[in-house]
């Protein structure tokens, strides 16, 4: 069983998920809780696997606590002029994307969320002068977690277009 409290010291791996690890990311990714957060914007797990299997926008990142798988990671750069965010982007600022969720349930609730996030963006997004992420507005336990982990209100956003048309989110912005 995972001890509740974390040492100030606790720190976690991260390796790049690759084809053998998507079996684990799709049986999170179906948890009850989690499922209507991707799958009703109209995104798949075949979308998913053609992006673990060939050349995708995002990176995906497994997260290890003691060398347990425990978490999935997504970024990606946004700098694109075509991006439906970069009217949020502050002039040339490198913007990643970013998204999480701690997929094995006896990780949940033990207060890892945040020091994970905040290890994520310092290691592996600090390329960027900002990050975004867009949680559904009725996630409000994702909400209240980015804003805890630093994360800051941008806008509200209703997609015009693709697998998130007509969804709301919230747009979170965190700055080094």
């Amino acid at each position: 069983m995972l001890k509740t409290n974390l040492k100030k010291d606790t720190t976690f791996t991260f390796k790049m998920a690759v084809p053998h690890d998507f079996d684990l990311i799709q049986s999170w990714l179906c948890l009850p809780d989690v499922a209507p957060y991707w799958q009703d914007d109209g995104v798949t797990l075949h979308d998913l696997w053609k992006s673990f299997k060939g050349p995708s926008l995002f990176e995906h990142v497994i997260a290890c606590y003691n060398g347990t798988p425990f978490a999935y990671l997504m970024t990606s750069i946004l700098n694109d002029d075509a991006n439906e965010y970069r009217r949020f982007i502050e002039g040339d600022t490198r913007t990643r994307s970013f998204d999480f969720l701690i997929g094995d349930l006896s990780y949940r609730g033990k207060g890892l969320s945040v020091p994970l996030i905040k290890q994520f963006l310092k290691e592996k997004c600090g390329d960027a002068g900002m990050v975004f992420t867009d949680p559904d507005v009725g996630n409000a336990r994702a909400i209240h977690v980015y804003k805890k982990a630093g994360f800051k209100k941008r806008a509200h956003l209703t997609f015009e277009s693709g697998p998130f048309e007509d969804k709301h989110h919230l747009l979170l912005a965190y700055r080094f």
